[in-house]
């Protein structure tokens, strides 16, 4: 969740467990089934086949699954880290802001949809440079 002029909106995000590629950002000023769904629709834009989508525990994803006749499972921890390690990033980089962002919804959509794209190819991703050296 974040802040824009005081007001909460929920961030949005999937990310490929493999490559630890952001696929999809959003912010709405709700969350249900309906929304998911759509985001969902987004996210299989950046997809090959069929993924399989872990989620956390969120009430709003098995109707918005089941609508789309997707799979999908529910993970705490494990594969589930990568994303909750973004939120964290975003977290960490927004503090300067306070998490609140005092602008126009548009603007913090700019700002996460530019974050995911440092994310994905200017920042030095820890893994793979660990794994190289």
């Amino acid at each position: 969740m974040i802040k824009i002029n005081g007001e909460k909106r929920f961030l949005w995000a999937a990310i490929d467990v493999e490559s630890r590629e952001v696929l999809a950002v959003w912010i709405t000023t709700t969350r249900n089934w309906w929304i998911a769904r759509d985001f969902i629709l987004v996210v299989l834009e950046s997809c090959e086949n069929q993924p399989v989508f872990l989620v956390d525990g969120g009430a709003w994803y098995k109707s918005a699954f089941k609508s789309l006749g997707l799979k999908f499972v529910c993970v705490t921890f494990g594969l589930r880290n990568s994303v909750e390690r973004w939120f964290r990033t975003v977290k960490e980089q927004t503090k300067r802001f306070w998490n609140n962002f005092r602008s126009g919804d548009w603007k913090a959509q700019r700002f996460v949809f530019l974050f995911a794209f440092w994310y994905n190819f200017v920042r030095v991703h820890y893994s793979v440079w660990w794994a190289a050296g």
